[in-house]
Protein backbone atom coordinates (compact mmCIF):
# COMPACT_ATOMS: atom_id res chain seq x y z
CA UNK A 1 0.00 0.00 0.00
CA UNK A 2 3.24 2.59 1.28
CA UNK A 3 4.32 2.20 -2.42
CA UNK A 4 1.27 2.78 -4.36
CA UNK A 5 0.52 5.31 -2.42
CA UNK A 6 4.52 7.08 -2.88
CA UNK A 7 3.75 5.96 -6.72
CA UNK A 8 0.60 7.74 -7.19
CA UNK A 9 1.47 10.76 -5.33
CA UNK A 10 5.00 11.84 -6.84
CA UNK A 11 4.99 11.97 -10.78
CA UNK A 12 8.55 11.36 -11.74
CA UNK A 13 10.37 13.07 -14.69
CA UNK A 14 12.07 10.27 -17.15
CA UNK A 15 14.93 13.11 -17.12
CA UNK A 16 15.44 12.46 -13.26
CA UNK A 17 19.65 12.64 -12.71
CA UNK A 18 22.45 14.55 -13.35
CA UNK A 19 23.58 11.65 -15.78
CA UNK A 20 20.27 11.48 -17.51
CA UNK A 21 19.42 8.33 -15.98
CA UNK A 22 15.70 6.88 -15.87
CA UNK A 23 13.86 6.89 -12.70
CA UNK A 24 10.63 6.58 -11.46
CA UNK A 25 8.38 6.45 -8.15
CA UNK A 26 9.33 3.02 -7.70
CA UNK A 27 13.07 3.46 -8.05
CA UNK A 28 12.77 6.30 -5.12
CA UNK A 29 11.27 4.07 -2.72
CA UNK A 30 13.39 1.02 -3.73
CA UNK A 31 16.35 3.09 -3.30
CA UNK A 32 15.92 4.47 -0.24
CA UNK A 33 14.23 1.94 2.36
CA UNK A 34 16.71 0.01 2.92
CA UNK A 35 18.35 3.06 4.88
CA UNK A 36 15.40 4.28 6.50
CA UNK A 37 11.67 4.66 6.90
CA UNK A 38 8.84 5.87 5.59
CA UNK A 39 6.07 7.80 7.38
CA UNK A 40 2.96 9.34 7.01
CA UNK A 41 3.55 12.80 8.19
CA UNK A 42 1.32 15.51 9.04
CA UNK A 43 0.80 18.01 6.26
CA UNK A 44 3.38 16.29 3.85
CA UNK A 45 1.68 12.79 3.46
CA UNK A 46 4.42 10.37 3.57
CA UNK A 47 8.10 11.21 4.14
CA UNK A 48 11.55 9.54 4.20
CA UNK A 49 13.51 9.07 7.60
CA UNK A 50 17.29 8.42 7.21
CA UNK A 51 18.42 5.70 10.11
CA UNK A 52 21.87 5.14 11.19
CA UNK A 53 23.70 8.19 9.97
CA UNK A 54 24.54 9.59 13.63
CA UNK A 55 24.94 14.03 13.25
CA UNK A 56 23.12 13.57 10.14
CA UNK A 57 22.22 16.87 8.54
CA UNK A 58 21.75 17.13 5.20
CA UNK A 59 24.01 19.13 2.79
CA UNK A 60 26.51 19.18 5.23
CA UNK A 61 27.98 15.42 6.17
CA UNK A 62 29.52 13.16 3.90
CA UNK A 63 30.16 14.64 1.25
CA UNK A 64 30.87 18.67 -0.87
CA UNK A 65 30.32 20.93 -3.53
CA UNK A 66 31.32 20.63 -6.88
CA UNK A 67 30.66 23.53 -9.38
CA UNK A 68 28.86 22.32 -12.80
CA UNK A 69 27.59 23.64 -15.45
CA UNK A 70 24.31 23.50 -13.33
CA UNK A 71 25.83 25.55 -10.56
CA UNK A 72 27.28 24.14 -7.52
CA UNK A 73 26.05 20.15 -7.06
CA UNK A 74 26.35 18.50 -3.86
CA UNK A 75 28.10 15.43 -4.60
CA UNK A 76 26.92 12.84 -1.56
CA UNK A 77 29.55 10.28 -0.47
CA UNK A 78 25.85 8.01 0.35
CA UNK A 79 25.16 5.90 -1.99
CA UNK A 80 21.51 6.74 -1.68
CA UNK A 81 22.46 10.57 -2.31
CA UNK A 82 21.60 11.14 -5.77
CA UNK A 83 17.69 11.14 -4.76
CA UNK A 84 16.86 13.77 -1.35
CA UNK A 85 19.63 15.79 -2.63
CA UNK A 86 18.66 16.35 -5.96
CA UNK A 87 15.22 15.96 -5.60
CA UNK A 88 12.21 17.32 -2.97
CA UNK A 89 13.33 19.33 0.10
CA UNK A 90 14.13 18.63 3.84
CA UNK A 91 12.66 19.64 7.07
CA UNK A 92 13.20 18.85 10.82
CA UNK A 93 11.37 17.28 13.67
CA UNK A 94 12.09 17.36 17.07
CA UNK A 95 11.52 13.57 17.68
CA UNK A 96 12.15 12.07 13.93
CA UNK A 97 15.48 14.56 12.95
CA UNK A 98 16.06 15.39 9.21
CA UNK A 99 13.41 14.03 6.88
CA UNK A 100 13.11 14.09 3.28
CA UNK A 101 9.70 15.07 1.55
CA UNK A 102 9.68 13.67 -1.92
CA UNK A 103 9.48 16.07 -4.96
CA UNK A 104 9.77 15.67 -9.03
CA UNK A 105 11.83 18.35 -10.12
CA UNK A 106 15.85 17.63 -10.50
CA UNK A 107 18.23 20.52 -8.80
CA UNK A 108 21.96 20.57 -8.24
CA UNK A 109 21.07 20.79 -4.66
CA UNK A 110 17.45 22.95 -3.32
CA UNK A 111 19.29 25.02 -0.85
CA UNK A 112 19.63 28.66 -0.24
CA UNK A 113 23.01 30.62 -0.19
CA UNK A 114 24.31 33.53 1.49
CA UNK A 115 27.52 35.28 1.04
CA UNK A 116 29.46 37.23 4.21
CA UNK A 117 33.04 38.98 4.06
CA UNK A 118 35.17 35.57 3.32
CA UNK A 119 32.61 33.21 4.02
CA UNK A 120 29.82 31.18 2.02
CA UNK A 121 26.93 29.64 3.52
CA UNK A 122 23.60 27.59 3.04
CA UNK A 123 20.24 26.38 4.43
CA UNK A 124 18.10 23.51 2.92
CA UNK A 125 15.21 24.86 1.60
CA UNK A 126 11.93 23.38 3.01
CA UNK A 127 8.43 22.48 1.08
CA UNK A 128 6.47 25.98 0.21
CA UNK A 129 9.89 27.82 0.18
CA UNK A 130 9.96 28.66 -3.42
CA UNK A 131 13.09 30.65 -4.82
CA UNK A 132 10.97 34.18 -4.83
CA UNK A 133 10.05 33.61 -1.40
CA UNK A 134 13.69 32.65 -0.39
CA UNK A 135 15.00 35.80 -2.13
CA UNK A 136 12.73 37.89 -0.03
CA UNK A 137 14.08 40.17 2.68
CA UNK A 138 11.79 38.36 5.20
CA UNK A 139 13.22 35.16 4.71
CA UNK A 140 15.64 33.72 7.47
CA UNK A 141 15.66 30.35 8.15
CA UNK A 142 16.83 28.61 11.43
CA UNK A 143 20.45 29.89 12.62
CA UNK A 144 21.35 26.79 13.56
CA UNK A 145 20.28 25.06 9.95
CA UNK A 146 23.37 27.12 7.97
CA UNK A 147 26.39 25.59 7.25
CA UNK A 148 29.20 28.10 6.61
CA UNK A 149 32.81 27.46 5.07
CA UNK A 150 35.79 29.84 4.49
CA UNK A 151 34.86 30.90 0.80
CA UNK A 152 38.52 29.60 -0.04
CA UNK A 153 37.46 26.20 0.95
CA UNK A 154 34.55 25.98 -0.67
CA UNK A 155 35.29 23.59 -3.53
CA UNK A 156 37.64 21.58 -1.42
CA UNK A 157 36.97 17.83 -1.11
CA UNK A 158 37.34 17.87 2.55
CA UNK A 159 35.18 20.64 3.01
CA UNK A 160 33.31 19.14 6.04
CA UNK A 161 36.41 19.18 7.64
CA UNK A 162 36.57 23.23 7.29
CA UNK A 163 32.84 24.48 8.52
CA UNK A 164 32.69 27.17 10.83
CA UNK A 165 31.13 26.28 13.80
CA UNK A 166 27.33 26.86 14.24
CA UNK A 167 27.56 28.67 17.41
CA UNK A 168 28.92 31.75 15.41
CA UNK A 169 25.83 31.54 12.97
CA UNK A 170 24.26 34.44 14.49
CA UNK A 171 27.33 36.87 14.24
CA UNK A 172 27.71 35.70 10.38
CA UNK A 173 24.34 35.64 9.18
CA UNK A 174 23.66 39.20 10.87
CA UNK A 175 26.49 39.82 8.31
CA UNK A 176 25.27 38.38 5.57
CA UNK A 177 23.86 38.77 1.94
CA UNK A 178 21.45 36.46 -0.28
CA UNK A 179 23.46 35.44 -3.10
CA UNK A 180 19.78 35.20 -5.57
CA UNK A 181 22.15 33.57 -8.41
CA UNK A 182 19.49 31.66 -10.13
CA UNK A 183 20.24 29.09 -13.36
CA UNK A 184 17.43 27.53 -15.97
CA UNK A 185 17.33 24.62 -17.62
CA UNK A 186 15.16 24.37 -20.20
CA UNK A 187 15.58 20.42 -20.65
CA UNK A 188 13.99 19.63 -17.23
CA UNK A 189 11.89 22.72 -17.15
CA UNK A 190 13.44 23.69 -13.94
CA UNK A 191 14.65 27.16 -12.23
CA UNK A 192 16.99 26.42 -9.39
CA UNK A 193 19.82 28.25 -6.78
CA UNK A 194 22.79 28.27 -8.56
CA UNK A 195 24.91 29.35 -6.26
CA UNK A 196 28.40 31.29 -5.99
CA UNK A 197 29.02 32.54 -9.68
CA UNK A 198 31.81 30.82 -11.24
CA UNK A 199 33.82 33.51 -11.71
CA UNK A 200 34.14 34.20 -8.20
CA UNK A 201 34.82 30.37 -6.84
CA UNK A 202 37.86 30.58 -9.48
CA UNK A 203 39.54 33.43 -8.35
CA UNK A 204 38.96 32.53 -4.86
CA UNK A 205 40.65 29.32 -5.70
CA UNK A 206 43.74 31.22 -7.55
CA UNK A 207 44.34 32.99 -4.80
CA UNK A 208 44.66 30.05 -1.91
CA UNK A 209 46.62 28.18 -4.45
CA UNK A 210 49.02 31.00 -4.37
CA UNK A 211 48.87 31.52 -1.20
CA UNK A 212 49.95 28.01 -0.32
Amino acid sequence: MLVAFIAGALIISQEASAQDVPVNSQRFYDELSPFGMWVDYPNYGYVWIPKGYPGFSPYATAGHWGITDDGWTWVSDYTWGWVPFHYGRWDYDKVYGWFWIPGNEWGPAWVLWKKTPGNYGWVPLRPGDSIGIAFGSDFHGRDERWTFVKDKDMSKPDTIRRYIKRTKNIAIISNSTIKNNTQKNDKRNATYIAGPERDETENLQAVSAKDR
